[in-house]
């Protein structure tokens, strides 16, 4: 079903597989230790793997976790990639622990994302990069198209995205907004 619902994605015109390239254009260069909170099934996991980075994902659903490496190993990623089941809330990795911390369609899931921000900025190297990407409204519009075919709802919540990005700037980070139609993503450097 996973696999599936990324082609009905791309029936509706979000092309998973062009937005996260797109992510990670905008992130380059990219060096050292990575991590992306709330991995989830592990797809953008694969693109940095497929890049030829190593990278670590963590993500609270087991089942999920569970599928990423599957799906990492079907394709002969899984030595490029470490997981984890754990909360982005509480990171179980040490402060400065990575150059790279990456958020990828995972914010509007969240019940307290500044409180994970503050994680995210908690682990990241003084010189790293935190990018932080979700869905703008057209994408969200097509995220609630395909969960309402199979009879679910794309629920959100948290705060806006934007509000994530002032957030950021009041702490002092220097920030870039990239955006396609279906993508909005934030990339914050330390200053």
């Amino acid at each position: 079903r996973r696999l599936q619902r990324r082609d009905s994605y791309k029936k509706f015109g979000l092309d998973f597989e062009g937005e996260r390239w797109f992510i990670i254009e905008q992130a380059l260069p990219l060096s050292g230790r990575m991590l992306e909170v709330g991995s989830g099934w592990g797809f953008f996991l694969t693109g940095l793997a497929e890049r030829g980075y190593q990278a670590t994902g963590i993500d609270v659903n087991a089942e999920d976790v569970a599928f990423a490496q599957w799906n990492l190993a079907r394709l002969g990623l899984a030595h490029l990639a470490d997981l984890h089941v754990g909360s982005g809330e509480s990171l179980p990795f040490t402060e400065h622990s990575f150059d790279a911390v990456f958020a990828v369609n995972v914010f509007h899931h969240l019940h307290s994302p500044l409180k994970v921000t503050d994680e995210m900025l908690r682990v990241l190297a003084p010189e790293g990069k935190l990018i932080i990407s979700d869905f703008s409204e057209e994408g969200f519009e097509i995220a609630q198209k395909i969960h309402a075919a199979e009879g679910g709802d794309h629920a959100r919540h948290g705060v806006p995205f934007l509000d994530v990005k002032k957030y950021l700037i009041e702490k002092g980070l220097g920030i870039e907004h990239q955006r396609t139609r279906c993508q909005e993503t934030l990339i914050a450097y330390a200053p």
